[in-house]
């Protein structure tokens, strides 16, 4: 006997159990159990039957044939009647081939009965009959399908199906658990080294749970190349089974694989469980961008004022404007015949007053708008903000304080206030000594009295008056400037003393002295039950977003607050999967608070949610470090 290439072996077993499933028979030899043509007239009035392609049946010449030429004639009439009714390509093979035992032909002739039959059963879905649209429809399911696993995309039926060099195990696992998520956990496949029996699993499940025909073996896939007609069989029956039944068997499975995943006589929901954290999460974002924005401008105001105290204590300034002020006057007084000021003198006194006029400015602005926004405004909110936080922790059984980032603690916030105070306090005695010392200097009626003199003088005399008019702007400036002064000792007083201040600020550095803690039984809080009620058999550090969905819904009583269960999904800590052929590469991510805006931090997670069930399958979650990092302190 000659011996044959693997592909006729693996084609040869996948199509007898082709035809027994298809039939209920039990035949093992396609070169013996074909040749009266009995089991392919059965075979073609079933595949017509079932398909409606045909309206007609076939009945054989001869029910038990026993002679060649009874056998010759049943084998005649079947393929006349499949190429000229069915209209089916038989590859020009006769009914001696068959006889004969032409295995290869045979098993051509069966491909394009399975093609016939799969086409017909596939006409809603394409309405060409060819073997490009059926591979093109197994493949988009399969890839719809292990895309929310992120699985790599299939493109064909052959080397993407390889042991050697793909993981069909995961492939099969992605559409179990999609169909039937607690049937199988999809976690127990996904780490590599035991793709040969992770499939045997798998497979072995899809026979025995469901019923699913076992056309093919583990073998079968153990090739660098499997064949592809092997293949393109076994995945039909899975799409048959999933998606063309028309009873009620897989919803069956799947309302019973639910009852058995949670006990519905005795439901425990955490509505409120959830609604609490997610609630606590955005405060504690708002918490930590208004404590990040408030330190910003804290220490903004601090350099501010250290560069003010400096530029104070560094000029000498009454001296220099002093001495400035009087060469301008003196050029002035001492001569009979009036000549102009010297520009570069009077520059010198507009730059030191502009510069003193523009540090009283900004601290006067500090001091009446920005200080009291701070410790009237910013201080109160956080307090009450880290205040609630504790109670919402309380509230759900966490005894362990939310401990913000050292930097943006209350205590370190009001470090930085105290700095500030005390530079203010500084600043303010620097200031009023200043512009007292000023004083001095800044009776300008005597030489308003000589100018008024002076200005008959100036009646036919232009370029005199293009003098006195300059001398008068100066004035003008000087006088502005010295009520400027003015304005600004008065404000220099203090509205409050520093030790009113600092028992202010001290009041804020307990936020929760006015309340006590709730006492509940950790036993009996929500946290606990929450932890008691998940299962044991899952990774929790190992879910994907479909694992997690199916998990998760169970808890939520109200199953139209998407709201709510989506945000809560969104807070727990995920990678990025991305599956190469042999193993896994997994990137941390955590939600991150990069907006300066505390309302767009926490939408920010709610603005990822979207498409399919939040497209969110190229992750996977780690519940288990959630629910840790919530009992320490909800450091998430």
């Amino acid at each position: 006997m000659v011996s044959q290439p693997d592909w006729v072996h693996a084609q040869h077993k996948t199509m007898t159990r082709w035809i027994n499933s298809t039939l209920g028979l039990s035949i093992k030899d396609l070169t013996k159990d074909l040749a009266d043509g009995l089991v392919l007239i059965k075979l073609i009035n079933h595949v017509n039957a079932e398909t409606d392609a045909v309206p007609y049946n076939l009945t054989p010449m001869y029910s038990k044939p026993t002679f060649k030429l009874q056998k010759i004639e049943n084998l005649n009439d079947f393929l006349q009647f499949v190429k000229l009714v069915c209209k089916i390509n038989i590859c020009n093979i006769d009914a001696d081939n068959i006889i004969d035992g032409n295995l290869k032909l045979i098993l051509g002739l069966i491909w394009s009965i399975f093609i016939y039959s799969t086409s017909n059963s596939l006409i809603e879905k394409s309405q060409n009959n060819s073997l490009i649209e059926i591979k093109s429809i197994l493949i988009n399911w399969c890839n719809n399908i292990i895309h929310k696993r992120a699985l790599p995309q299939l493109s064909n039926f052959n080397k993407d199906w390889s042991l050697e060099i793909n993981r069909p195990d995961l492939t099969f696992a992605a559409i179990l658990s999609f169909y039937l998520p607690d049937l199988i956990n999809y976690n127990d496949f996904v780490l590599p080294g035991k793709t040969y029996q992770n499939l045997s699993n798998v497979l072995n499940v899809a026979t025995d749970n469901l019923g699913i025909p076992a056309l093919a073996d583990v073998d079968d896939f153990n090739f660098l190349v499997p064949d592809e007609k092997c293949v393109i069989f076994y995945v039909l029956e899975w799409f048959k089974f999933f998606e063309m039944n028309s009873n009620d068997e897989v919803e069956s499975l799947i309302e019973e694989t639910e009852l058995e995943s949670i006990d519905n006589q005795n439901p425990i929901y955490f509505d409120e469980f959830f609604q609490t954290i997610v609630a606590t999460i955005k405060l504690k974002h708002i918490y930590e961008t208004k404590s990040l924005r408030l330190i910003n401008q804290l220490n903004s105001n601090i350099l501010k004022l250290t560069n003010s105290l400096e530029f104070i204590n560094n000029q000498d300034l009454v001296p220099i404007l002093s001495n400035n002020i009087n060469i301008f006057l003196n050029t002035f007084n001492s001569n009979e015949e009036l000549v102009a000021a010297t520009t570069d003198n009077f520059n010198n006194i507009e730059n030191n007053f502009n510069h003193l006029i523009s540090i009283l400015t900004e601290f006067d602005q500090y001091k009446t708008i920005l200080k009291p926004e701070y410790i009237y405004n910013d201080f109160p909110e956080l307090s009450k903000s880290l205040s609630s936080i504790s109670v919402n922790l309380n509230l759900i059984g966490i005894t362990q304080n939310y401990q913000p980032p050292k930097s943006l603690t209350l205590p370190s916030l009001l470090n930085k206030m105290d700095k500030l105070q005390d530079l203010e306090t500084s600043l303010s005695l620097k200031l009023k000594s200043l512009i007292d010392q000023l004083d001095n200097w800044q009776d300008f009626n005597l030489h308003l009295t000589s100018l008024a003199q002076k200005l008959p003088e100036c009646r036919n005399n232009n370029e005199k008056k293009s003098i006195i008019c300059d001398y008068i702007n100066r004035f003008e400036y000087l006088i502005s400037v010295n009520h400027k002064l003015d304005f600004f000792n008065r404000t220099l007083e203090l509205t409050k003393s520093p030790k009113e201040l600092q028992k202010h600020l001290d009041s804020l550095n307990n936020p929760c002295h006015d309340c006590s803690p709730i006492k509940i039984n950790f036993e009996d809080s929500q946290i606990s039950q929450f932890k008691a009620v998940l299962p044991q058999d899952k990774l929790l550090n190992n879910l994907s977003f479909i694992d997690l969905n199916s998990l998760l819904k169970n808890f939520f009583q109200n199953q139209n607050d998407k709201n709510s269960f989506q945000s809560f999904i969104q807070l727990i800590p995920n990678r990025t999967l991305v599956l190469n052929r042999s193993e896994s590469d997994f990137n941390i991510h955590y939600p991150s608070d990069e907006s300066d805006d505390s309302n767009s931090l926490f939408d920010g997670l709610s603005k990822k949610v979207g498409g399919k069930l939040m497209g969110n399958y190229d992750k996977v979650y780690n519940l288990a470090e959630f629910i840790d990092k919530l009992e320490n302190g909800f450091k998430i």
